[in-house]
């Protein structure tokens, strides 16, 4: 979703991880293969992901996935 709506939440959730004491929070777009980038993410270290839309309010709305590696 590359709504207005969806930017500033995704945004605004960054913030609220950043300020919760999560160290590296990275904002993606979903590409068509996602698994290409769910590899890349955990290469990089990354150990979990979460897909942020306009309907997510905030970070207890996120249904946080590990990334498989």
């Amino acid at each position: 979703d590359d709504s207005p709506e969806a930017l500033a939440n995704a945004l605004q959730i960054q913030r609220e991880l950043i300020a919760g004491g999560e160290k590296a929070v990275r904002l993606e777009r979903r590409p068509k293969k996602i698994n290409l980038l769910l590899e890349s993410l955990g290469a990089q270290g990354f150990g979990r992901f979460a897909f942020v839309g306009a309907e997510t309010a905030s970070v207890a709305d996120l249904q946080l996935k590990d990334i498989a590696g």
